[in-house]
């Protein structure tokens, strides 16, 4: 069992507390939000003394036993939260993204490092089940050579993400470039990207992406995002076709196929009783407990937080931009 405290409890933060008192291996010690009236209703409702609240995350790793921190808050306050909680002795487990900029991720992935902790980050999209039964059926593929991701949304959000400048690159498409490394086992050398504004669009910046991504091992894929596509939506997971010699494995709104010749043959989801942020939980609490880094740790995020920034800087130059700029 660990000890827990978890820094932010309103919007998203709300359903992570709900998964933090589900597992029965996770004792939560403390909540912890600068926003009182958020902080005392999560604690209210969940019939949690009022002792356990705090505002402040130096406090509540004074007064309450913990081994590890869980950050829900915005990225521009993972570092100085993380490195608060680094520097106690404490694992941290943070939502994505990382950071708000590279040299912030490099630095929190370097602390984490020399405090010989853990720090891991929430990409949960790979820890579904039907990720893990698309990567199992990618790792048996003869020949990968190709990928092509296509993922079309219309959302309404309101507020900041429709004035951003690059909307779903920054806020959604970190999502698939992570999926992207976990199904091939591969990670991107450059990437060349472009962005764009339709006319009839209801968000201030770009909410569309198209990129072209170079990656190991001599795969190549191609992306086209968009958060104004009004029709035939596909999930959030985007709908994706993972080429090899005569097989393609596809993931779509029919799940898990894999398609041979005239032959398109559903894929049986793995059994797995638990998935999304519950098994990240689950998997940063065994990592924990066992002392070993858990995928997803810091270090290795910086490749899917790299691919967001050097395609930033490639929509900006009009030139591919090579993702090893990002990780000196």
């Amino acid at each position: 069992m660990i000890r827990l405290i978890q820094v932010g409890v309103g919007g998203f933060g709300w359903s992570w507390t709900d998964i933090v008192l589900n597992n029965k291996q996770v004792q939560l010690t403390a909540l912890v939000d600068i926003n009182e009236e958020i902080l005392n209703r999560a604690l209210t409702e969940r019939g949690l003394p009022k002792e356990m609240g705090f505002t402040n995350l130096a406090e509540a790793i004074e007064k309450k036993p913990a081994d590890a921190v869980l950050l829900v808050t915005p990225p521009a306050t993972h570092k100085e939260l993380a490195n608060i909680a680094l520097e106690a002795g404490l694992n941290v487990l943070c939502e994505k993204p990382l950071a708000d900029n590279m040299d912030d991720a490099k630095q929190m992935a370097e602390l984490a490092e020399k405090m010989g902790k853990i720090l891991m980050v929430s990409q949960n999209y790979r820890f579904s089940r039907q990720a893990r039964t698309a990567k199992r059926a990618v790792d048996e593929l003869e020949g990968l050579s190709y990928v092509q991701i296509s993922f079309h949304k219309a959302p309404h959000f309101g507020g900041f993400r429709e004035k951003m400048p690059y909307p779903l690159l920054i806020d959604m498409s970190i999502h698939h470039f992570d999926l992207l490394r976990f199904l091939t086992s591969s990670n991107p050398q450059r990437v060349q990207a472009f962005s764009w504004r339709p006319k009839w669009s209801w968000f201030e910046g770009d909410p569309c992406l198209m990129m072209f991504i170079e990656m190991d091992r001599d795969i190549k894929a191609g992306y086209f995002g968009s958060w104004v596509s009004g029709g035939a939506e596909t999930p959030w997971d985007g709908v994706w076709r993972l080429q090899g010699y005569e097989t393609a494995i596809l993931w779509n709104e029919m799940g898990i196929l894999r398609a041979k010749g005239e032959q398109i043959i559903p894929i049986e989801p793995l059994p797995m009783p638990i998935e999304g942020r519950d098994l990240v939980l689950e998997t940063f609490r065994e990592a924990v407990e066992k002392g070993e880094q858990p995928e997803c740790n810091a270090r290795d995020n910086l490749w899917s937080l790299a691919m967001v920034f050097s395609a930033l800087e490639s929509i900006k130059s009009g030139k591919p931009v090579a993702i090893a700029d990002y990780l000196r």
